[in-house]
């Protein structure tokens, strides 16, 4: 290296951006060559050496006693790197490492461990702002932890050293999929709800309360069905199913709060119909997918969806290093409740009437009172609606020609009048054998004679 007095890049524009530039409290930028001599340190005046004939003044291992065990030429081999070095009071510095191999020196970039994860927040907020003035400063993010993260941000920065403009192309496009990645695990909706426009933005203790419309949606004895299956099998299964009923939540203004197995439980912020009219067309999807599963010889699948409307809390939970979205309220519990009950009373779809009396034109509908049940966590009986619009066509037509009966049948049984009300359901049964709603009403009926 002696005679050598230039680079790629200029010496006084590396210290300006790069040696100086910090992002974390404490950290610390700094050059060396492979013997370890500091080439550039933001705190260390750095002079031609005459004796040398070179400007390195300083060892790393001089600058602090932590750096004493660290040996560059150890590094060289590995490319890149994080180590952890401490001090006599065991205050760990993360110490992150990149070789530029062309130049043979070594860039070094230092902070305090307690640090690190607003270090990760503070980068890629950073790099968000100078997407929108197309001054990105670092190029890639990967997201499977924090060490992670704070690595490619690092070796980033040597390559916009390198190969700057190319650099800042390659930053744009990963930092768009870097957003997309983010709303496919953070539903963006999620954020707009809570008046956060970024991931980067969000806090531990953030929520917002309103009122909204809860979905839950589940299959019907799939443990059963999924016996059958290797876990390979189970997933591609649950994902193709998911495919399908997926879309017809977003379609109606809605979002996916969660997966929860083969389990969907989704938000409509706006309106308790997008709820109902979404429900309605993953029913329809659903008899589609059917078809597709008979033509392979599969087994068929049947679900049931739980609708209802109240007062609830979103928000940002869990601890400084892990968070995550979650709703919580007892719309939540009395939607999955809802959900529940469809199998007991043979329905496709229940709806509370907190839901059902929210809609402006529900002549629309098909639907049927199912009368008061108690429900576990509530000490009142919630009133449910059997909401058949998304059904067959010919349970649609049954249900539509005994509806009047199987209501009135209803109201007697709630005025205790069991003896009639089970005439009146016995000739519902008649007409329509398959209404499970109606056995059950016949079997409690009885028990009160």
């Amino acid at each position: 290296m002696t005679g050598i007095w230039s680079i790629d890049v200029p010496l006084h524009t590396i210290h300006g951006e790069y040696i100086l530039e910090t992002s974390t409290p404490g950290q610390t930028n700094f050059l060396t060559n492979y013997e370890g001599d500091i080439i550039m340190h933001p705190s260390i005046s750095i002079e031609i050496d005459k004796e040398k004939g070179s400007f390195f003044q300083k060892n790393v291992s001089e600058i602090e006693a932590k750096y004493q065990k660290l040996n560059p030429k150890e590094l060289i081999s590995q490319g890149q790197g994080v180590l952890e070095v401490s001090n006599q009071q065991n205050n760990v510095t993360i110490v992150i490492y990149q070789i530029i191999p062309e130049i043979e020196w070594i860039l070094f970039s230092t902070f305090p461990k307690d640090t690190m994860i607003k270090a990760v927040n503070e980068k890629i907020a950073k790099a968000f702002k100078h997407m929108k003035n197309d001054e990105l400063q670092f190029i890639d993010i990967e997201v499977n932890n924090e060490m992670q993260v704070l690595v490619s941000s690092y070796n980033d920065m040597v390559e916009v050293v390198k190969h700057h403009q190319e650099a800042k192309e390659k930053a744009h496009e990963l930092s768009l999929q870097l957003v997309d990645s983010y709303s496919r695990f953070f539903p963006t909706n999620f954020l707009e709800q809570l008046g956060i426009g970024s991931i980067v933005d969000v806090k531990l203790g953030d929520n917002i309360n309103r009122v909204m419309t809860v979905l839950f949606s589940d299959i019907r004895a799939f443990t059963n069905l999924s016996e059958d299956m290797s876990p390979q099998e189970t997933f591609n299964f649950i994902n193709s199913y998911l495919n399908r009923v997926g879309p017809k939540v977003t379609k109606f203004n809605g979002f996916i709060d969660k997966y929860i197995g083969d389990a969907i439980m989704a938000l409509y912020p706006d309106s308790p119909q997008n709820a109902i009219d979404s429900a309605i067309e993953m029913l329809g999807e659903l008899r589609e997918y059917n078809v597709y599963l008979d033509n392979k010889g599969e087994h068929k699948i049947a679900i049931g969806l739980g609708i209802h409307t109240g007062n609830l809390t979103l928000g940002i939970v869990g601890e400084s290093n892990s968070m995550e979205g979650t709703v919580i309220s007892d719309a939540v519990n009395l939607a999955s409740r809802m959900e529940g009950l469809t199998k007991i009373f043979g329905a496709s779809l229940i709806v509370s009437r907190q839901t059902l009396e929210k809609i402006a034109e529900k002549e629309k509908y098909y639907y049927r009172y199912l009368g008061r049940v108690k429900v576990k966590g509530k000490k009142e009986a919630v009133e449910i609606y059997d909401l058949f619009h998304g059904d067959e066509e010919e349970t649609i037509e049954k249900k539509m020609e005994t509806k009047l009966d199987f209501e009135k049948a209803l109201h007697l049984y709630f005025q205790k009048d069991f003896v009639e009300a089970c005439e009146l359901f016995r000739r519902v049964k008649k007409k329509n054998p398959s209404d499970l709603a109606t056995h059950r009403y016949i079997k409690h009926s009885l028990a009160h004679i």
